[in-house]
């Protein structure tokens, strides 16, 4: 399910938004996964027993496994985003000929 501390995407530099304003998007839909994330974890407490090894899965209801099958996509998703995001950054270096700010 969701991880409590899982990476988010750096906020652009204007000097980043100038050459790829893409990014605004990238960053903005990240925040919006998390928003789902914390949502569901609130809506669906139970979801955060099965990320533990050492206790038996609980029977999960419907909308339960349909929840951790949000946040597993979610999860995937988010990590794209933040590969494409690090790809756009190392882009905008090799056009600027500077290292964007990584914050």
């Amino acid at each position: 399910m969701t991880n409590p501390t899982r990476p988010s995407i750096p906020y652009p530099s204007v000097d980043d938004l100038d050459f790829a304003p893409q990014l605004l998007v990238v960053l903005l839909a990240d925040a919006a996964l998390l928003a789902v994330d914390r949502a569901f974890d609130c809506a669906h407490p139970i979801l955060a027993a099965t990320n533990r090894p050492t206790f038996p899965r609980p029977p999960l209801i419907a909308t339960e496994r349909l929840a951790a099958r949000v946040l597993d996509l979610s999860a995937e998703l988010a990590a794209l985003l933040r590969d494409y995001a690090d790809a756009v950054r190392v882009e905008v270096e090799d056009v600027i000929g500077d290292p964007p700010d990584p914050f």
